[in-house]
């Protein structure tokens, strides 16, 4: 094999373009069906952390994805290499499904706590919470998609993603929120499209909200 040929190998794919419609459906329809086993556990409380959320979840992802043969594997707590220098710690996304051969093809989920009402919890969700480092590259740099999931511990789902539709509204570039009815049975499940600079864009995010009505002691 001559050295530009295993450039050419090493070079990051982009793992949305990759899988397509059909495949970008599978890895929803994973995120999905495990949501719906955990909301079924009961286990998710008003007070719950985020990050114990994620960790309950993932292991319904887990789940979920050994029973199919797919070419890409969940990854907990995955480090971003791509912008990272220095010998510090990268930053982590929450999880993400990975090209098995290529540690920066990937389609990201970020999740935050999104709580009907709470404006600290939509502010992080637009700013730092990861929107923001979606376009900025900070992560998905070298993706087209990625996901934002939004734990509606109480509340109700429709109500925050009105509030969520106008703070996507209000980001430079005046993007969109809409209703996407790829899941069937699933209605809160939205898609926004954002314009990036150093990274490829147009870059697609789909949010899923997932109410667990908790009720508070």
């Amino acid at each position: 094999m001559r050295l530009i040929d295993s450039a050419k190998i090493n070079e990051p794919t982009d793992l949305a373009r990759t899988l397509g419609p059909d495949g970008i459906l599978g890895v929803l329809t994973i995120m999905y069906d495990s949501y719906i086993m955990l909301k079924e556990k009961d286990i998710v409380t008003y007070n719950m952390p985020e990050d114990r959320i994620t960790e309950e979840w993932f292991i319904y992802i887990l789940q979920e994805w050994e029973s199919k043969n797919l070419p890409y594997v969940p990854v907990h707590k995955k480090p971003v290499w791509e912008n990272h220098k220095g010998k510090g710690k990268p930053p982590e996304i929450d999880f993400c499904f990975r090209d098995k051969a290529y540690s920066e093809s990937y389609f990201a989920v970020e999740c935050k706590l999104l709580d009907e009402g709470d404006n600290t919890h939509m502010n992080y969700y637009i700013g730092e919470g990861v929107v923001g480092r979606y376009l900025s590259c900070k992560y998905a740099k070298n993706n087209s998609a990625g996901s934002m999931v939004g734990y509606v511990r109480v509340g109700e789902a429709k109500i925050v993603a009105d509030r969520l539709k106008q703070a996507i509204g209000d980001l430079s570039g005046k993007a969109k929120l809409e209703r996407n009815d790829v899941i069937k049975g699933f209605c809160d499940i939205y898609v926004s499209k954002h314009g990036r600079k150093g990274g490829v864009s147009p870059f697609d995010i789909y949010h899923l909200l997932f109410q667990f009505n908790c009720v508070k002691n």
